[in-house]
């Protein structure tokens, strides 16, 4: 009995570090697939008041700049990344309900793997500002005896 047990215990084990590979990989893809969203969000925003800009290549990424960067579409933006993250951001809501607005969207930019300086073009933080939230929001989220820690660690750190 003792074999058998350790036998499923050992399989266990193999299998919860083969998804543990696997969502990191999954993380990497979704980081990447943004790179070019991201490219075309900065292009967008520092061309958007140059009259050389085209009107067709502003018009073309409007959509994506309002969904990555609207306060009217961050319900949708949440469940679009909670739908690829296993629900990080409602457990993260759940855990730490007191939150600031900015917090939870600075946190979504940070999932999507956009940078410092993309994320405070979008939300008009200061960049002394975004590190100081990000370094406070780190200590606070990774100080949790939350069930949902390692989800954190994976998804936004």
């Amino acid at each position: 009995m003792t074999l058998l047990n350790d036998s499923l215990e050992e399989r266990q084990k193999e299998q919860s570090s083969q998804i543990a590979e696997l969502q990191k990989e999954c993380q990497v893809f979704y980081r990447e697939q943004f790179n070019d969203i991201k490219y075309c969000l900065e292009q967008a925003i520092k061309l958007k008041d140059e009259k050389r800009a085209s009107q067709k290549y502003i018009e073309r990424l409007k959509e994506n700049l309002e969904f990555f960067s609207s306060p009217n579409k961050s319900e949708e933006r949440e469940k679009f990344i909670n739908e690829k993250t296993g629900g990080v951001l409602s457990a993260l809501r759940e855990d730490f309900p007191k939150l600031k607005d900015i917090d939870y969207q600075l946190i979504e930019y940070m999932i999507l793997g956009f940078d410092a300086t993309l994320t405070c073009m979008i939300t008009g933080l200061s960049t002394n500002n975004y590190y100081t939230r990000k370094s406070r929001l780190k200590e606070k989220i990774l100080e949790t005896d939350s069930p949902n820690a390692a989800l954190y660690k994976q998804w936004i750190f």
